[in-house]
């Protein structure tokens, strides 16, 4: 931005209709969480680039009564499924890729987001899981350490390191009144990135330079 002043930034927004903890259901639930007590979710491309390998090698991690008590929940497609999908042990479930009403159904009817990639831009799946009013549990890393408040909206992990993500699913999993408001303050911060208050954002700074530049013109000073 060398060179540049007086710069703001938009950002993406999400639809907050559509990802709502009102789309929950206990029929999704019952279908993917399998009995668990605890229903994890991942959603994005089965690629190198999410570094879902470090998301796999934590489930072992997890002890004893923490593994019997999760179901991990991946959703999307991508090169990496079939290796993937034939090393995963059994509380793991693959539905491949899922859009629209059902997937949204998937975000809301889960406990907690779970997201390992370290080289997001943005991070949208993570403001897509805060407005279906899920904690997040993501790597310290890229454009998901802006969206993520630690012990408010979520938890944050050394990247590419199992034991720590492990630890922050086994803390998240003992604290079912800490998820629940990571939870509500997610859906709260992701109600105010919601497309309706991007757009009223920009139609806002649209309208602050086009009154700049009507007062500096009635005072003489002209803008090319």
């Amino acid at each position: 931005m060398e060179g540049f002043t007086r710069l703001r930034l938009w950002s993406r927004g999400v639809d907050c209709t559509l990802y709502s903890p009102e789309r929950r259901s206990e029929e999704v639930r019952e279908r993917y969480s399998k009995g668990a007590a605890l229903m994890m979710l991942y959603v994005g491309r089965i690629a190198p680039e999410k570094d879902l390998t470090t998301l796999l090698q934590a489930m072992p991690l997890l002890p004893e009564s923490v593994r019997a008590a999760v179901q991990l929940v991946i959703v999307g497609d991508g090169p990496l499924l079939p290796e993937l999908k034939s090393q995963a042990p059994d509380n793991v479930t693959f539905t491949g890729a899922r859009h629209g009403e059902e997937l949204a159904e998937l975000y809301a009817s889960a406990d907690l987001f779970v997201f390992p990639s370290c080289t997001e831009t943005f991070g949208n799946v993570v403001l897509e899981a805060m407005a279906s009013g899920l904690p997040v549990i993501a790597a310290d890393a890229g454009g998901t350490r802006e969206l993520v408040a630690p012990g408010v909206t979520g938890m944050l992990f050394k990247p590419r390191s199992p034991a720590a993500m492990a630890e922050r699913i086994c803390t998240s999993a003992a604290g079912h009144l800490l998820r629940s408001a990571m939870g509500r303050e997610g859906r709260h911060q992701a109600l105010k990135r919601s497309w309706e208050q991007i757009f009223d954002r920009l139609i806002k700074d649209y309208e602050e330079v086009i009154e700049r530049r009507r007062i500096k013109n009635e005072a003489g000073i002209y803008t090319a």
